[in-house]
């Protein structure tokens, strides 16, 4: 007769082992997955910032855009004023 090991009862130590083994598993488990969420944070932090500094720069590029306008606005406001000879209220 051969023994066939496949069909022998687990004994106390070999259920030990496996409850360690998915102990193991479950620590990574979590270590991964707090990883993932500290890397997600990272990752927000990093686009809020960038969209801030993109935006910031759209509304200096546009308060300089209309300061440029208001004042070519006024040189000829002002050329107009001398070459009629009228001051504008």
């Amino acid at each position: 007769m051969s023994s066939d090991n496949s069909q022998a009862a687990a004994t106390k130590q070999d259920i030990k082992m496996i409850m360690d083994q998915i102990g193991k598993l479950y620590d990574a488990n979590e270590r991964w997955k707090d990883e993932i969420l500290e890397q997600q944070k990272e990752w927000k932090e990093e686009i809020v910032h960038e969209f801030k500094v993109v935006a910031e720069d759209f509304r200096h590029d546009a308060m300089g855009a209309n300061k440029d306008r208001i004042e070519n606005h006024e040189d000829r406001i002002v050329r107009l004023e001398q070459h009629t000879k009228l001051l504008a209220a």
